[in-house]
């Protein structure tokens, strides 16, 4: 794999220059954090000049925001006759021209290229639309979010970062005419909070006899959010009323519980990642019962709880491996990813142990077995079309979870996706999964399903993740990846990967049908360059939900809910049955690696936090 790098990467450019540093001295992204920042940042485009070229001319519609990452530029002939201004000279990091992201506003200056090579990011309006929305509504976003923070009720919730804008996105906006009446003394009111981003308001208490007056960046009736709808209809204290035009961006209760899942979240602090663990369960009340499978550095068991007859799975790590392995910052990783995740189809964390040899990893027990079985019986290899689409539409809700949370899980593959008794799909083993907020450049994942970006180590975030979930598709519909060739080696493989070289089948010739929907999903996930893959632009993730072959699956909740009927539910005679996994009863009377040296206080000291 290196070999096959070194000759096919090239130059990867920016080595001393961060565009995100050049992108927080822009006034106008003052308010973006680090993820929306990076996101531009790899949005723009790279373009060159020579000495005595015009980058930009007065008068024309300014058409680009630029940073000049090397070289000079002058700007000259700024303003209009006694108007005018000293010629700039701007170097590496400067930017300008982000009015052109907003409006078709016509250039005021002159830019010339100084030196000899100039080299600029650039990105239109149009581009910077097409990876992350409108600019004003990204703004707009963001500062109802960074609003939503200093507000107490909020504040004191440490929501996660990814809920603040996923409350903001959702918030709806409300214009209001002078004399508009909100709402009224002694009727019915809504349990919102309301949030002025122009215009003034008037609140009129009669019984405390106060008048209040609310204008651009207050807010109010944020008391009302913790309403129980058990408890009756909310009745208004006070009269609401518009003394000056407004518009409000409204955030109801029901969209804040549709973010956060319970109300009762709301004014109190997210517990620590370890508080979903359960730690009154023992490690010496559970009973190993048979081994389900073995990995590079332990085993995972069948066991069951002595005192409740509660059955899991417990991986054993052991620490040596760890430790020669240097994966010591891997390992605690996984287990706060694995704590800090809740979902329906993600593998459940449900406690962690550790002893003097080992680390224990307790889970649920997922019992149908791996989706590679499903896709790969005996005598045939993939799935009918709607098969497929329930098992991708179960595959992305989980990926869509980690990607909202910052989290490239990065080993995507047919093993690494267990059937659960219901015939849903279940994402197992976070081992390579990582918090990214820009790129990271760590090789990881099956060669199969890597992308081109990480085949060539020009770093990558979850679109990696998105071209392996495509590769998927495909192996799940066709049979096998669109990369492999019987007898292939895994140079041969690489380089199909980087050239994107694959073909769907012919169902006339080879008796596999891939409709053109799914055919156009995959293309779009396939994409060598992932600034344009299906899931890099504004909608993210949405956008691959969105997509006509899934057919409206997630217009609602049904899928998470598991109101749909799975393609194929495993035969499960009890809750003990491991029937779908392979028989490893030869590595049973084996209980720990045997090594001759034990480990040290200083090597102990590396697993205390876990």
């Amino acid at each position: 794999v290196d070999t096959f790098r070194a000759v096919m990467a090239g130059i990867h450019g920016d080595v001393a220059f961060s565009r995100v540093e050049a992108l927080k001295k822009v006034e106008l992204f003052s308010g973006f954090d680090e993820a929306v920042l990076s996101r531009i940042a790899h949005a723009l485009i790279p373009v060159r000049y020579r000495k005595g070229d015009y980058v930009g001319r007065k008068g024309e519609c300014q058409s680009n925001f630029f940073i000049i990452q090397d070289g000079a530029v002058l700007l000259h002939n700024v303003g209009e006759g006694d108007a005018q201004h000293t010629d700039v000279k701007l170097g590496p990091g400067n930017c300008f021209g982000e009015e052109s992201l907003s409006s078709g506003a016509h250039q005021r200056y002159d830019i010339t290229a100084l030196t000899d090579t100039v080299t600029a990011l650039i990105m239109s309006k149009e581009h910077f639309e097409h990876r992350l929305g409108r600019l004003q509504d990204l703004l707009d976003t963001t500062n109802l979010a960074n609003s939503l923070k200093s507000i107490p009720i909020f504040s004191k919730s440490e929501f996660w970062a990814h809920e603040f804008l996923d409350m903001a996105k959702k918030a709806s906006v409300q214009t209001f005419k002078t004399k508009q009446v909100i709402a009224q003394a002694g009727k019915p009111i809504a349990p919102c909070l309301y949030v002025i981003r122009s215009g003034a308001i008037q609140i009129t208490c009669e019984k405390k006899g106060t008048v209040n007056t609310f204008v651009s960046g207050d807010y109010f009736n944020d008391g009302l959010l913790k309403h129980n709808s058990a408890e009756g209809q909310l009745i208004s204290s006070a009269t609401i009323e518009v003394i000056e035009d407004a518009k409000v961006s409204v955030l109801s209760q029901e969209v804040i519980m549709s973010v956060v899942g319970s109300i009762s979240r709301l004014g109190n602090p997210l517990p620590p990642i370890s508080a979903k663990l359960d730690r009154n369960l023992k490690l010496d009340d559970l009973k190993k019962e048979r081994v389900l499978g073995l990995g590079a550095f332990g085993k995972v068991w069948l066991v069951q709880c002595k005192n409740t007859g509660a059955i899991y799975a417990l991986k054993t790590v052991y620490k040596k491996q760890i430790i020669r392995n240097k994966l010591y910052n891997h390992i605690m990783m996984e287990k706060n990813i694995m704590a800090s995740v809740n979902h329906p189809f993600i593998i459940n964390l449900i406690t962690t142990f550790q002893d003097v040899r080992s680390l224990y990893f307790v889970t649920n027990f997922i019992q149908g077995g791996e989706l590679f079985s499903v896709i790969h019986k005996p005598n045939s290899d993939g799935v009918n079309n709607d098969a497929a689409r329930f098992y991708a539409a179960n595959v992305i809700e989980s990926l869509s979870h980690l990607h909202k949370r910052n989290i490239c899980y990065r080993d995507l593959k047919p093993e690494n996706v267990l059937i659960d008794k219901d015939g849903y799909c279940i994402l197992i083993d976070m081992g390579f999964a990582k918090v990214v907020l820009d790129k990271t450049l760590t090789m990881c994942g099956t060669p199969e399903y890597l992308s081109p970006e990480l085949v060539l180590h020009k770093g990558h975030n979850r679109g990696a993740d998105d071209w392996a979930f495509g590769v998927l598709v495909y192996e799940i519909i066709v049979g096998q990846s669109p990369f492999y060739r019987p007898g292939t080696n895994q140079q041969s493989l690489l380089r199909r990967i980087v050239a994107c070289a694959y073909a769907f089948p012919d169902k006339d010739l080879h008796g596999i049908e891939v409709v053109d929907d799914a055919k156009d999903l995959i293309t779009g996930l396939l994409t060598r360059n992932p600034q344009q893959r299906l899931g890099s632009f504004a909608n993210g993730d949405d956008d691959i939900k969105n997509h006509p072959w899934f057919g409206g699956i997630f217009n609602s909740d049904d899928l998470v809910n598991k109101k749909f009927q799975a393609p194929w539910k495993p035969n499960i005679k009890d809750e003990k049955d491991a029937s779908n996994f392979d028989d490893y009863s030869h590595e049973e009377d084996e209980m720990y690696v045997s090594y001759p040296d034990e480990l040290s206080a200083e090597q102990q000291q590396l697993f205390a936090e876990f």
